[in-house]
């Protein structure tokens, strides 16, 4: 991420670098100690507020959009910041309105998609105050009520599945703020679900493999963020591969003030719009079923004759179900949320793949147990 220099002395330059690694790069490693990393970095990002405000709020936005796994930790970061200084919060309330409103006017999906769970996040960290992040919620979900015909359903679909990544991360609280309001949320999901064609369907010329596609080889983004809510709102909206670094911090963010944000307003489908997330091919898939081995004396006889051959499959059956492991035992919200995060990180840094690969890393270190 590049930043404008301006007429900046050599000193500043490095300090503004350090600055931004520390905001960049929290949350990469050890998330077993996440909560005392933004702890440690919001105190000392406090001293900073009064000097270098727009650097610091240039650049979670700019983490905001591109490295959109990690958009639960600023969230908690501008939490935690805006328990010290709350004007902190309240202008990073009023950018978000005007970077969502930007990126709807100019159909940037990537970056809607981001801003959208950053409220989620801010809702988390009492940013944000519960209304209007539901108001905005609700406009989005409806677009193709509010449409009507003129609405393309993949229009349809992708407004929707916004909704649903960003009650992925904010489900918990407002099951607890504002149940009958996400009750209706959850309600008008399913008026949708009951209504929608399936695209394999309605475009069959996005299937990847054309008529050899296998039901199991793509997913519909709809139907993976529906599961996805589901199976969270079925388990109390806990899961251990979702970020949610706010709750560690409950009775510091609890304390500071809450802030409105402003309405925006969805431009309509334009001619030339496209929007992604039509298929998505799945990343993570179960592990085959082994044939039961012929114990008669055929099999006896095959065993015998073709040692080296069984032998051989054997050992490969081994590599497939261990590789195959991860993705069995995972239950379909893990899934769902390792694809995602996989798939953003993936787009983020199509430009710079060994930083991708880096954060992936990372990630996989933040899921994987801690080894004695």
């Amino acid at each position: 991420m590049k930043r404008g220099r301006g007429d900046d002395k050599p000193a500043d330059e490095s300090f503004e670098t350090r600055l931004i690694n520390l905001i960049v790069k929290v949350g990469d490693k050890n998330v077993q100690n996440l909560s005392s990393h933004l702890d440690g970095l919001s105190r000392a990002l406090e001293g900073d507020l009064a000097l270098h405000r727009s650097l610091i709020t240039d650049t979670v936005f700019d983490c905001v959009h591109w490295l959109q796994p990690k958009t639960p930790v600023y969230g908690t970061l501008v939490g935690l910041l805006n328990a010290a200084d709350d004007e902190f919060g309240a202008a990073v309330a009023t950018r978000t309105q005007h970077e969502l409103q930007r990126a709807l006017n100019d159909h940037a999906p990537v970056h809607i998609r981001g801003l959208v769970r950053f409220v989620a996040a801010l809702l988390n960290a009492r940013v944000l105050a519960t209304a209007p992040a539901v108001e905005l919620l609700e406009t989005l979900l409806l677009v193709g009520e509010t449409e009507g015909g003129a609405c393309p359903a993949a229009r349809r679909d992708w407004f929707v599945c916004i909704v649903l990544d960003a009650l992925a991360l904010c489900g918990g609280t407002l099951s607890r703020e504002a149940p009958d309001k996400l009750a209706e949320l959850l309600a008008a999901v399913r008026r949708h679900a009951a209504t929608r064609e399936p695209l394999r369907v309605a475009a069959p010329l996005l299937l990847p493999f054309g008529a050899a596609t296998a039901d199991d080889d793509v997913e519909e983004p709809f139907d993976a963020m529906w599961a996805l809510v589901t199976a969270l709102s079925e388990g109390g909206w806990s899961s251990a591969h979702l970020l949610a670094p706010h709750r560690a911090f409950e009775k510091k963010l609890e304390e500071a003030p809450q802030h409105p944000l402003p309405l925006v307003t969805i431009p309509p489908h334009e001619r030339g719009c496209t929007y992604p997330w039509l298929l998505r091919l799945r990343l993570l898939r179960p592990p085959p079923v082994a044939a039961a081995p012929d114990a008669g004396a055929g099999g006896a006889a095959a065993a015998e004759e073709g040692g080296g051959e069984a032998a051989a499959e054997e050992k490969m059956a081994v590599e497939v179900e261990a590789a195959a492991g991860s993705a069995a035992s995972l239950g379909v919200a893990e899934r769902v949320l390792l694809e995602e995060s996989v798939a953003m990180v993936a787009h983020a840094f199509v430009d710079s793949h060994k930083l991708g690969a880096k954060l992936l890393a990372s990630m996989q270190a933040r899921r994987d147990p801690p080894r004695p």
